[in-house]
């Protein structure tokens, strides 16, 4: 379990640093301008565009295996689709049985691996790739994330762990802070980050907290860097 309780505040620290010392919001804002509102892999260069950006979130695809993968992505998108969630479905608003239909959808795609790759796509890619399907609902996860929340684990089933500990915490940010509207709406704006989702920004904390290991300053230490000026 992720443990220490989400609070608002360490919420906007770490997403703040998130955008400001990555470049993971531009090219995400740049992938979303390249193939629209809502990501539809039944279109070929809408394939090949969500591998380009996933090599930009660091998930290491082979870029020989672009071309094939992008088709073995095809049949399981044609497969999935109907599973999936709408785009304006939020974490929130789904129960933890909800949750565990997405495990196989989740194995399948992680599973997915040309004939002369030397890899699968992997546990972070198809983490990634469902966050792009559905950003309201899946959170990305990485190495580090895995091994400090599920104990490394990488299958279906720990990922829907893993969104289960997320909703978790987003549930009791909601119970704590009721201004922040039905289902955390008033969130991004609320924190400076706008077009963004509840669920992408209980994920760039992780980030921020596990793969980066950021910590917020204590409330003496904030107070004496703002008296310098």
């Amino acid at each position: 379990m992720s443990g220490e309780r989400v609070s608002l505040g360490k919420l906007a620290f770490a997403c703040h640093i998130y955008d400001a010392m990555t470049d993971y919001g531009r090219s995400l804002r740049s992938f979303r301008d390249e193939v629209g509102e809502k990501l539809d892999l039944a279109d070929g260069r809408q394939r090949l565009a969500l591998l380009d950006w996933l090599n930009a979130w660091t998930c290491r695809i082979d870029l020989t295996m672009l071309e094939q993968l992008a088709e073995d992505l095809a049949p399981w998108y044609k497969q999935a689709r109907s599973t999936l969630p709408s785009r304006d479905v939020r974490l929130l608003d789904l129960t933890p049985a909800d949750l565990d239909a997405f495990a196989s959808l989740f194995d399948s795609l992680s599973a997915i691996r040309p004939p002369k790759a030397r890899r699968r796509f992997g546990p972070t890619a198809a983490s990634k790739t469902l966050f792009a399907l559905c950003p309201g609902v899946f959170v990305p996860w990485d190495r580090l994330i895995r091994e400090k929340l599920v104990d490394g684990k990488e299958s279906g089933t720990a990922y829907v762990s893993f969104l289960k500990q997320m909703r978790d915490d987003l549930r009791l940010l909601a119970e704590e802070w009721p201004e922040l509207g039905d289902g955390l709406s008033k969130l991004p704006d609320t924190i400076s980050r706008p077009g963004t989702t509840a669920a992408q920004l209980v994920g760039e904390y992780y980030w921020a907290k596990i793969t980066k290991k950021v910590e917020r300053p204590n409330a003496d230490t904030l107070k004496k860097w703002l008296a310098w000026g």
